[in-house]
């Protein structure tokens, strides 16, 4: 005898239940269209997400740099209107540095390990924190020994470089230089530059070196900026402000005193235009 599923016009029990389930579940398209949607808007929010967070990055970076000189210029107050020294310049022809180790910092920032050279340096009685001589973005890691390509696991303690015409001992016989704060005309304060985000593969000395407009007769790069911020590098001035550069072309560096491209020239000019020119030659 056959089984009915209808009790006085009533529908079965279990048909009832797949119904529900029918009714109130997602169906495989249904599925398959939240799954697009929630990936429309992943592929939307995650470069908001990391665009904001290189933001954030960049504006700790200009922090430190602002805090740097503000202990650059806390310096000047306590030596009668004397810059820090920037002697600490390495020599890349022979892997060390040059002159003598009287500076705003020491060390070499590829290769040592802990933060005692920054402690040394003229400018920690004014700032003891050994955090703001890194940027935030700088991921490089310590390497075994100068021009070595072996890296250990540890950060490196500084991402940061001084104006080569700075108070230089080293270089002041070529390189034109101010001694004291209130010197600073050509350029004004607010366009002649301190301190600098520099490359991670230029950087070892605390000295940036920029050759001044008619130094050489092509355009040479000393160290070279870094570009981690967005294709550019943050830069303080004398008059205590911080900026950032956006470069027309990316970073790389090969050796000292490469030669800067076509497309680099109005970058190597316009970090230039921020040290101290050579003097006008009388006529």
């Amino acid at each position: 005898m056959k089984q009915s599923f209808q009790h006085s016009g009533r529908i079965h029990p279990g048909l009832s239940h797949l119904r529900r389930v029918s009714r109130n579940g997602f169906t495989l398209v249904e599925m398959l269209v939240v799954i697009a949607i929630i990936a429309i808007l992943a592929s939307m929010l995650i470069p908001a997400l990391s665009l904001a967070k290189q933001r954030a990055l960049s504006t700790k970076c200009r922090s430190n740099l602002r805090q740097l000189t503000l202990a650059w210029v806390l310096y000047t107050d306590d030596n009668r209107d004397y810059l820090p020294p920037n002697n600490f310049v390495f020599n890349w022809s022979i892997l060390s540095p040059s002159g003598d180790l009287n500076s705003w910092c020491r060390g070499n920032a590829q290769t040592e390990v802990g933060d005692a050279s920054i402690r040394q340096g003229l400018l920690w009685n004014y700032n003891k924190s050994a955090g703001i001589y890194r940027c935030p973005s700088d991921r490089s890691r310590v390497r075994n020994s100068p021009g070595s390509t072996s890296l250990t696991s540890m950060p490196r303690n500084r991402s940061y470089n001084m104006s080569g015409s700075i108070h230089c001992d080293v270089t002041s016989l070529d390189i034109p230089d101010y001694r004291k704060l209130s010197s600073i005309k050509s350029p004004p304060p607010s366009r002649f530059f301190v301190f600098i985000d520099t490359d991670e593969d230029s950087i070892q000395g605390s000295h940036f070196m920029v050759f001044p407009e008619g130094f050489l007769p092509r355009q040479l790069w000393g160290d070279l900026p870094s570009d981690r911020h967005n294709q550019g590098a943050n830069l303080s001035f004398a008059d205590g402000s911080v900026d950032h550069w956006r470069w027309r072309t990316p970073k790389n560096w090969k050796q000292f005193g490469q030669s800067a491209t076509p497309e680099e020239r109005p970058d190597i000019i316009r970090l230039q235009k921020s040290v101290r020119s050579l003097p006008v030659k009388a006529q």
